[in-house]
């Protein structure tokens, strides 16, 4: 590795990146140098960690939508590749987070709301159903700000 990649791996390092292990953190910054993809035991070599932490690690980044695992014909590789556009990535990860959470809460929560509001009797069950109500609420204004963070980061990126 070179002077200037150590560098810039260590500079990357010292960004924090919420929620993210040392694992993660290492495969992130080393993808994100790389200018095109990568076969996953050189990720290994180069980050340190073993090739079977590394295949679980991106399993569970590859569904964040920050990573493609790839095979090439005629080799049985796997190649990783990470998008370079920080803004897009960020898009991604962001839907995958709250789009599962506002969705289930839309299909379920009025029916389940519904079901149980003339049938509730006690005082608790009651401020139960107005916890649940206002869980959808939030829910509603989350997909608006999610929608405009969208919208604005596609406005950006053009």
């Amino acid at each position: 590795m070179s002077e200037f990649d150590k560098e810039a791996i260590e500079f990357l390092y010292s960004l924090d990146m919420e929620g993210m292990d040392e694992t993660g953190k290492a495969i992130f910054y080393n993808l994100y140098l790389e200018p095109g993809e990568i076969p996953m035991e050189e990720l290994a070599k180069k980050t340190g960690y073993s090739l079977a932490t590394i295949c679980n690690k991106i399993k569970f980044l590859e569904h964040t939508g920050l990573l493609k695992k790839t095979r090439k014909p005629g080799t049985r590789k796997v190649f990783v590749y990470m998008e370079k556009n920080f803004l897009e990535s960020t898009k991604r990860h962001f839907i995958s987070q709250h789009e599962p959470f506002i969705r289930t809460i839309k299909e379920k929560l009025p029916s389940l709301i519904t079901k149980y509001k003339s049938k509730v009797r006690s005082d608790d069950d009651k401020n139960k159903i107005k916890l649940l109500e206002n869980l959808y609420k939030q829910a509603i204004k989350l997909e608006i700000l999610t929608s405009e963070i969208v919208r604005k980061i596609d406005e950006l990126n053009n």
